[in-house]
């Protein structure tokens, strides 16, 4: 499962839906992401999340600035929209329980540039204090390909992958090489 939140940016949508399609054609797992099931996930949250953990074994956190904005809105006012990400967010930091009765095994909490690893809420590292679950933290501009090798059991990133997510990079000879995100679909 994949989850951000609903009111990004153009580009930052563009580059989240490449990382779903990426995870998707690893042919390793079924990728539930909330921006490709947007009228699912933005009409009932709750049973959307509380379904798609039922059946997943993987949870990934696409943090974001905007995710992260909403999501201390909402923790300091308690309401406003809810949004699946502040939804998902707060299930997993409150629902300790559920997580235990659920498939969930592993948690990946992921953001695309440096710098942005202060809009991870602070309840999503703390989450394998409170549940039997793994959290692991990627940043994809220095770490995609670790990242892509760790949430599909050990696959490599296909090599055509890499061209269309960044412009210009040598993951190859060095997988923390920073790298410029590219939204552009393969054609």
């Amino acid at each position: 499962m994949l989850i951000c939140s609903l009111g990004e940016d153009r580009l930052v949508q563009e580059q989240a839906n490449l990382l779903a399609y990426l995870l998707q054609s690893s042919g390793t797992m079924n990728v539930c992401f909330n921006l490709q099931e947007r009228n699912a996930s933005e009409q009932n949250p709750a049973n959307w999340i509380t379904e798609k953990m039922m059946r997943c074994q993987h949870v990934i956190f696409l943090c974001t600035p905007a995710g992260y904005s909403k999501y201390e809105a909402y923790k300091s006012s308690g309401s406003g929209q809810i949004d699946p990400f502040v939804v998902a967010v707060k299930f997993m930091a409150e629902q300790s329980c559920f997580l235990s009765r659920s498939k969930v095994r592993f948690v990946t909490v992921c953001y695309f540039k440096s710098g942005e690893n202060s809009c991870v809420p602070q309840c999503l590292k703390q989450i394998s204090n409170k549940a039997p679950v793994k959290v692991r933290q990627f940043c994809l501009e220095t770490r995609l390909k670790s990242f892509f090798e760790y949430v599909s059991n050990g696959r490599a990133m296909p090599v055509n992958s890499q061209r269309v997510l960044f412009k210009s990079c040598a993951l190859e000879s060095d997988p923390s090489l920073k790298c410029s995100l590219l939204a552009a679909r393969e054609v």
